[in-house]
């Protein structure tokens, strides 16, 4: 899990990262959480492309998956 700051803010304003790794399937589950004070500004678009990056070159994934609760 990776925490969201935003320049100016003090602390933390959301969480997000990739979770419930199956290295066979080479698949994981994206969660994500933003405070409501920051939304629609792509704060979380620019963290989650950062994140699905990594997970494609780094955990050599060819699947992620998104949950919604």
């Amino acid at each position: 899990r990776w925490g969201i700051e935003v320049n100016g803010r003090a602390g933390l304003s959301g969480t997000c990262g990739l979770f419930g790794w199956n290295r066979n399937w080479r698949k994981c589950t994206l969660g994500y959480e933003l405070a409501r004070a920051v939304e629609g500004h792509g704060y979380m678009s620019e963290a989650l492309r950062a994140i699905i990056t990594w997970g494609w070159s780094e955990m050599d994934l060819n699947r992620i998956e998104a949950q919604v609760h």
